[in-house]
């Protein structure tokens, strides 16, 4: 399970941003589940209730302008996505009895700021899709990639 999960983040990269936010969504949950069971603390002050949270506010994101979408799931994607990371590599330690659990918060922020940067030409796309929008009175409806 965990390799499909770091197989599922490390492929993201060729998936749409809602893509890559709801595999990262999936992948937290799990992972923080699997970690909580092997005896890791959370360390998140929401706990559990992050888990269900999360769909209710991908929910909310399609509702907003594609713009507007672009920047909450690369921004989901990120976070969630280096919160999974964090909790493979804690997964990894306990399993191995490691000491290099310090490490696992350091790769967690890396892979969320590879996949923050990652996303920056469809949230680039978007923004100025929005702009076009508004400053021309554009209806189209603006697809990245397309």
């Amino acid at each position: 399970m965990i390799r499909a999960i770091i197989l599922a983040l490390l492929l993201s990269g060729c998936a749409s941003l809602e893509q890559r936010a709801n595999t990262a969504a999936v992948g937290d949950g799990v992972t923080t589940l699997g970690a909580l069971a092997l005896g890791a603390v959370e360390a998140n002050p929401l706990g559990l209730v992050t888990i269900p949270a999360k769909w209710a506010i991908l929910g909310y994101v399609k509702t907003l302008p594609a713009d507007e979408q672009a920047q909450y799931h690369a921004s989901a994607g990120a976070i969630w996505g280096g919160a999974a990371v964090n909790n493979v590599c804690v997964i990894a330690a306990i399993l191995t009895a490691g000491t290099f659990a310090p490490v696992c918060i350091a790769a967690g922020i890396g892979y969320g700021i590879w996949a923050w940067r990652e996303a920056t030409p469809e949230r680039d796309f978007y923004a100025a899709c929005a702009e076009a929008k508004r400053a021309w009175g554009m209806t189209e409806k603006c697809e990245f990639g397309s």
